[in-house]
């Protein structure tokens, strides 16, 4: 376990664990996904916990193959990060960023937590899919953000519908954020967002 900071010069306390699904008991799976779903919820403006949302949360973090926690002094998650690694020849490793959810008071902690693991992985390429700006303003503060690699990568970081750099209709027809009012003012505008659409995202990280 390591220490970590957010803007504001406050600790958290980093722990990784390595492939869930394998190194966690079905108890302790559970427990995972209980705490994790309501930091998920406000994350993505969700008022309401519903079974979609925890199956959503569980398929993300049991299943990636690795998943970061910060956590503050009382135990509390403050953020989260759930990544796999693909090696695709000849572009290289790819840091597939599957989720991150910082809490609104915690920023910076999420840039924190990004950088850190892309230091311990080594990868080449850091690649995710998103509806949101502050998403990539933070892959292009790590990674030289390029559009033709994305498309080529698509496919290998399980885009649904790739067209361009453009996964369409990934999220279901429907915006991944619960109140598109409030996320309006942060959402990619040369995406249909509100149908569901999600920006492809992958650049060379800089080392």
């Amino acid at each position: 376990m390591i220490e970590l900071k957010d803007k504001k010069g406050r600790t958290f306390a980093y722990r990784v664990i390595d492939n869930p699904c394998q190194a966690l008991s079905d108890r302790e799976k559970q427990l995972l996904v209980d705490q994790l779903t309501p930091v998920t919820a406000r994350g993505f403006l969700r008022r309401e916990i519903t079974q979609e949302l925890r199956d959503d949360v569980k398929n993300h973090v049991i299943d990636c193959h690795r998943l970061g926690i910060a956590e503050c002094g009382d135990g509390e998650v403050a953020a989260f990060c759930a990544r796999s690694i693909r090696c695709v020849e000849p572009e290289g490793v790819i840091y597939h960023l599957e989720g991150i959810i910082v809490e609104d008071k915690s920023q910076g902690l999420g840039r924190a937590i990004l950088h850190k693991e892309l230091q311990d992985t080594k990868a080449d390429i850091l690649a995710f899919h998103t509806q949101s700006i502050r998403m990539i303003r933070l892959g292009q503060a790590l990674s030289e953000m390029d559009v033709l690699l994305a498309i080529k990568l698509a496919m290998a970081i399980n885009s649904r519908n790739p067209q361009g750099d453009i996964d369409i209709d990934r999220y279901g027809g429907k915006s991944l954020y619960g109140d598109v009012d409030a996320f309006s003012i942060d959402a990619i505008g040369d995406i249909d967002w509100r149908r569901g659409d999600a920006k492809i995202f992958a650049g060379r990280i800089r080392k």
